[in-house]
């Protein structure tokens, strides 16, 4: 699967432009403020199911505009539009239109190197725990359902107890929350063990003697489900109208370099190059387990590493049908160069 086309109207600073890809790595290029970003994001927005960089969906009409329109084609002649007014959007894959943005999460493969999830990977647990989720949704679109039951359980029982519910309904739903939560942190531990798994492939030609290696922290430590719900029940804590509760939604990933915990010990540089390794890993894992090779696109990722770290990463790269880098200095090789000017694209 591969980007062919895109076309953006009143998208971000985009008044009309269309520009073909192809498949291989697609470079573009650009002073910064130039449009580089955007038309990464307008990518991510149709095949991810969301934009990675817009708070409210209204950010991304032009100024001055009533609407935004974004359409891609793919290599199958599969075509997604997006449909962006004030009042509401419209998104259409081969004029079927689809209800929610959400809904297509998962169904296409692609993978972003962003440079502000490099910092949140670090410091944030919520960070962490959606990487898991999603790389495990990318897998198995299934897993999503289970994490939409969890969320929705664990939200009614903090509102049963806010509305002073019987002690009754509230265990039912403490056995649901278990069992839903149970499945999760399998599945959770069975993808950190299969990264760890493509880690050791990958350790070798971008770290040389410094292992990147992930371990999962779990809230709760599963012995049976008894147990795990007694740990629930014995530590629920309810004050000042906000319920404390165990489970998979305080679960963590610890992330070691050479053995150090890079939170903790880890500079800029190593903390760059587990999160790049990490995502390469996911990358492999899909294309072993679902056979098809995910889009990747590393916005500004590429010049904070040294020539050395480039090079190998522009080889790895070159291993998957179709990746999109932006950056503001062009290079040479095999890449197909794009230059951004005042928000219109040539190259190729």
């Amino acid at each position: 699967m591969w980007v062919k086309e895109l076309k953006l109207i009143n998208f971000r600073n985009y008044s009309n432009l269309e520009i073909g890809f192809s498949k291989g790595i697609n470079y573009i290029h650009g002073d910064n403020g130039s449009g580089k970003t955007s038309l990464v994001e307008a990518i991510s927005l149709l095949l991810n199911g969301k934009s990675f960089l817009a708070s409210n969906d209204i950010e991304m009409i032009k100024l001055d505009e009533e609407y935004s329109f974004v359409k891609i084609k793919l290599d199958n002649d599969e075509v997604f539009s997006f449909y962006l007014t004030k009042q509401g959007k419209e998104l259409s894959i081969d004029q079927e239109k689809i209800k929610t943005l959400s809904s297509i999460g998962g169904r296409y493969k692609l993978i972003t190197f962003l440079p502000k999830e490099i910092e949140q990977f670090k410091i944030s647990p919520e960070a962490r725990r959606k990487f898991v989720d999603q790389g495990i949704t990318l897998l198995d679109k299934q897993y999503l359902s289970k994490l939409m039951r969890y969320r929705a359980i664990l939200k009614n029982i903090k509102d049963s107890y806010k509305n002073s519910f019987s002690k009754e309904y509230i265990d039912v739903l403490l056995t649901k929350l278990v069992d839903e939560g149970i499945s999760i942190s399998r599945e959770r531990e069975k993808f950190i063990f299969r990264i760890n798994q493509e880690l050791e492939s990958i350790n070798k030609f971008l770290t040389k003697d410094k292992d990147i290696k992930l371990t999962y922290l779990k809230d709760i430590e599963i012995k049976s489900k008894e147990e795990y719900l007694n740990e629930i029940k014995n530590t629920m804590s309810y004050q000042e109208g906000r319920l404390t509760i165990k489970g998979i939604h305080h679960d963590d990933i610890e992330i070691y370099y050479g053995g150090l915990k890079v939170k903790e010990y880890g500079s800029q540089g190593q903390n760059r190059t587990s999160f790049i390794g990490i995502k390469l890993a996911l990358a492999s894992l899909i294309k072993k387990v679902c056979n098809i090779d995910p889009i990747m696109i590393l916005d500004d990722v590429l010049s904070e590493l040294d020539q050395v770290q480039q090079e190998k990463l522009l080889s790895t790269l070159k291993n998957y049908q179709q990746t999109f880098i932006t950056s503001v200095t062009k290079i040479q090789g095999e890449v197909n160069n794009y230059l951004i000017e005042e928000n219109q694209i040539r190259g190729g």
